[in-house]
């Protein structure tokens, strides 16, 4: 027998990586393999990896793949069906509701992007920003993640669906708690075109726990209240360079005038 959970594709990283349901991963994970086969009604078959990221799991090598030969869109609708190994069936929803109809792509999908998974792997370098949104049976979740350059040492872009979803910009400040309780204040600040970042007390953060640039870390909501985030480092790179401590910008001085 089959089951079966689906995906609203609010996400703005959709077409990099899939999260998969945390009761549906709790049920049926042990049943993963690390790759899947995913199949649509038109015939055409890719195969994806799960992958788990820190205590999340993802369709991710091969995804990219998936979403664009079918030329999924923001807010679409997908149904999976899984069959208890390892292959889903696969059904698309347009905005409308009615099921959109695939045809079949001219090349097999077993495939040639996923056998080189750099191709997958140049996206998420590109965009380093790769959102996550989902629920649990109780909560919504608003989370992210970024790998770090040494553009990132006095300030944070944020992804503008989570500031917006997760209420932080109505204050413009939160808390960043990380796996030892230890807690930093950071401001959040507007930028144009609507863009938002952590700049002051970011740094901070960063010294304190001596990330290396190049690391992999994860932001989530942990209480809407208190606008309290917890990062936790995912990937730490071991040989790379410590993020130093920021000069602070001084205003010009006063000019004195004689009397």
């Amino acid at each position: 027998m089959m089951t079966s959970f689906y995906k609203f594709l609010s996400a703005d990283n959709f077409t990099c990586q899939l999260r998969l349901p945390p009761q549906f991963v709790k049920d049926y994970g042990e049943n993963f393999s690390g790759n899947a086969k995913l199949h649509t009604e038109s015939g055409d078959s890719w195969t994806v990896r799960i992958e788990q990221i820190g205590q999340q799991h993802f369709f991710t090598d091969g995804w990219t793949k998936f979403a664009q030969d079918l030329d999924l869109k923001f807010r679409e609708f997908l149904l999976f069906k899984f069959d208890g190994k390892s292959t889903f069936e696969v059904s698309v929803y347009g905005m409308s509701g009615c099921q959109k109809q695939l045809h079949s792509c001219p090349r097999t999908h077993e495939q040639a992007d996923y056998d080189n998974p750099r191709a997958d792997d140049r996206v998420l370098r590109t965009r380093h920003d790769e959102f996550v949104s989902g629920e649990t049976d109780d909560r919504q979740i608003w989370s992210f993640i970024k790998k770090l350059t040494k553009n990132h040492e006095s300030k944070l872009e944020i992804p503008r669906d989570f500031v917006l979803g997760s209420g932080i910009v109505r204050n413009r400040k939160l808390t960043l708690v990380n796996a030892k309780g230890k807690k930093w204040p950071v401001h959040v600040s507007a930028k144009r075109g609507g863009r938002f970042a952590m700049t002051g007390g970011w740094n901070e953060f960063l010294t304190g726990n001596r990330v290396v640039v190049g690391s992999t870390i994860s932001f989530e909501l942990v209480s809407s209240s208190d606008n309290i985030i917890e990062a936790k480092v995912l990937k730490k790179e071991t040989d790379g360079e410590l993020f130093s401590y920021a000069k602070k910008k001084r205003g010009r001085p006063p000019i004195l005038r004689s009397s």
